[in-house]
């Protein structure tokens, strides 16, 4: 979903959506005393209190780049992605806490008709062990959920990117006019939307103002090859045989910066 009406109105549709379906879970969890229900019941609220700062975080993200926040507002959205991980971590870890308490002080489910309905898990009563079990198994498979969403909210917040994007972008720039080379080339995500750091190599010969058109054109073929690809910055360095042009850098990139002792 991006920062857009729609998706605000997707995000709103979910919330209620999920809100009825816990609430009405958790009234028939009330009534059987069923764990497995109970599991599902925290699931759903969970994912429904997730829209909150997903919500803030969308709008929060439509505010323009200042002189603070240079790059804009888009990493709200990896702080609510945070808020997500946490909210199913609770949910997991109330689910497994009241599953163990029920397997180690079992008591009949009542009202199973009502628990197959809300749950689609009619079997849950065959035998008095089966409803606590089936409450595990919910629980193992929000933890699993915890684990993707942990992995990618992770991968957001160290500039992680799919390498088939930084491939295409190496692509796109050795093909372009102009360019006989390239160097470092940098993606990273900000919100729901990409941004590049490139290094193309170009003739020696060209004046400034040629070498500008000629990283000109490469942010733009860039912008039209990479999805979601908001803007890039293209560095022309001048072909000089295999010499590195940067060394007057290299101690300063390579070199940790001095703390305080």
């Amino acid at each position: 979903m991006e920062a857009s009406a729609e998706g605000m109105r997707t995000l709103w549709i979910s919330l209620a959506l999920l809100g009825v379906t816990a609430l009405i879970q958790a009234a028939v969890t009330v009534a059987s005393g069923s764990v497995a229900l109970l599991g599902d019941t925290l699931h759903n609220a969970a994912d429904a209190l997730t829209a909150v700062p997903l919500g803030v975080a969308f709008v929060l993200g439509r505010r323009p780049p200042n002189r603070r926040y240079t790059y804009g507002y888009g990493r709200a959205e990896d702080l609510a992605g945070i808020a997500v991980v946490l909210a199913i971590t609770v949910s997991s870890g109330l689910a497994a806490y009241e599953t163990i308490t029920r397997l180690l002080h079992p008591r009949p489910v009542t009202d199973l008709a009502a628990v197959a309905v809300a749950a689609l898990i009619g079997f849950a009563g065959n035998e008095p062990a089966a409803d606590p079990v089936v409450g595990l198994l919910i629980t193992v498979a929000i933890l699993a959920v915890l684990g993707q969403a942990a992995r990618a909210i992770y991968q957001r917040l160290m500039d992680a990117v799919d390498p088939v994007l930084t491939d295409q972008a190496e692509r796109t720039l050795r093909a372009c006019d102009g360019v006989l080379g390239t160097g470092q080339i940098r993606l990273r995500w900000i919100g729901h939307q990409l941004r590049a750091e490139c290094e193309v190599v170009v003739a020696a010969g060209l004046s400034a103002a040629q070498a500008h058109q000629v990283t000109l054109d490469a942010e733009h073929d860039l912008l039209h090859a990479i999805p979601r690809l908001a803007g890039a910055l293209v560095h022309a360095d001048p072909d000089s045989a295999g010499a590195d042009q940067h060394d007057l850098l290299t101690d300063h990139r390579q070199a940790p910066a001095a703390g305080p002792r």
